[in-house]
């Protein structure tokens, strides 16, 4: 389901596949280029829905559109726009048009936009035995004498209908897996190891017996094992506000960073973390997981919509250089010890 699909509309929107900005009550109308118009139902009318849909992908498929108004209620007309002056657009920082009290105002962020993937909790293993006889071999082939403990990687649904889970070390891979016999079972090159009885969608915590002739496979290992939910979570030198990445002043940042595309919050903190000249200052994600780094100026809050989440560093370094003007007009963002005073501003370029 679509964020497009209820109204009233969020300020960024999901419709037609593609990411948007609503201006509501707003138009970039006379002196901006119509492609085309198309009669649609008014907002809030029966009908409006798909037909807002419709108007969306049809934006998307034609290749200069950019924008485009929808009646509320208007003219009973979307008018599909192009042209760089014809956004209206916070994030992007542009703005055209006017007031108007008939139509709302969609700005194209994002045509396609790529869902984030499905994730499952890792779990971490212990207490895991392996018995180093000659018939046990296969189950310490690396050489390293892996018992099986650590942290398993979950994958979600990958085996069976059921989420599966890996650890590698070296020439052995671990793995944790439902099988159709009712039992989960963790294995070590494909040799059972241990197991538990169980028809749940995640393995049991507890109860894991080792494998043995009689039950499965030849006894290799002992004891019991135990399992843990790993909780990635961010570390505490990081802040998160609410919505967009802003400036000191409440400004949405609108320069000085790169968008690496959909990631999870952990691995887009990672990413923040391994930057270098310049280094990250700060990521940011959106309700469709869409990651931002920023680069050149750290914020100092978010502009509080749903949308995003802003993530503030609390000690980064090395920031990209600015020009005596804009570091002036930064301030406090740059993180830079040699930042100008606030009222040396006006008296530079």
């Amino acid at each position: 389901v679509e964020s497009g699909d209820q109204e009233p509309l969020e300020r960024f929107s999901q419709i037609g596949g593609a990411l948007w900005e609503v201006t509501e009550r707003w138009n970039c109308g006379s002196g901006y280029f119509n492609i085309s118009s198309h009669v649609k139902a008014a907002t809030g009318t029966a009908g409006s829905v798909d037909d807002r849909r419709w108007c969306a992908a049809r934006c998307v498929a034609v290749e200069d559109c950019v924008a485009f108004s929808y009646p509320h209620p208007g003219d009973g007309r979307c008018w599909l726009k192009s042209g760089d002056d014809a956004r209206m657009s916070s994030r992007l920082r542009t703005t055209c048009g006017a007031v108007d009290s008939t139509t709302d105002y969609y700005t194209v962020l994002e045509r396609k936009v790529s869902c984030p993937k499905a994730r499952c909790a890792d779990i971490f293993v212990a207490g895991a035995s392996m018995l180093n006889t000659s018939d046990c071999s296969n189950a310490r082939s690396d050489g390293t004498g892996s018992d099986g403990n650590g942290v398993y990687v979950c994958s979600v649904a990958a085996y069976n209908g059921k989420n599966a889970y890996k650890l590698v070390e070296g020439l052995l891979t671990w793995e944790m897996r439902w099988e159709p016999m009712s039992k989960w079972v963790l294995s070590g090159n494909g040799h059972y190891r241990y197991l538990v009885a169980s028809t749940a969608g995640e393995p049991p915590r507890t109860g894991w017996s080792p494998c043995a002739a009689e039950n499965t496979d030849r006894a290799c290992a002992q004891g019991s094992i135990s399992l843990d939910t790993v909780q990635h979570t961010l570390r505490d030198d990081f802040v998160e506000y609410a919505g967009v990445c802003t400036d000191v002043g409440g400004v949405v940042i609108g320069s000085g960073y790169v968008d690496i595309g959909v990631l999870a919050q952990l691995d887009c903190e990672e990413a923040c973390r391994a930057r270098s000249s310049p280094s990250c200052t700060a990521f940011q994600r959106s309700s469709l997981g869409t990651c931002v780094l920023h680069t050149s100026a750290a914020a100092a809050g978010g502009d509080a919509l749903a949308s995003s989440q802003c993530y503030v560093r609390a000690k980064a370094t090395e920031v990209e250089m600015l020009s005596p003007g804009r570091r002036c007009a930064n301030v406090h963002k740059t993180l830079d010890a040699a930042l100008l005073s606030p009222e040396a501003c006006a008296s530079l370029a």
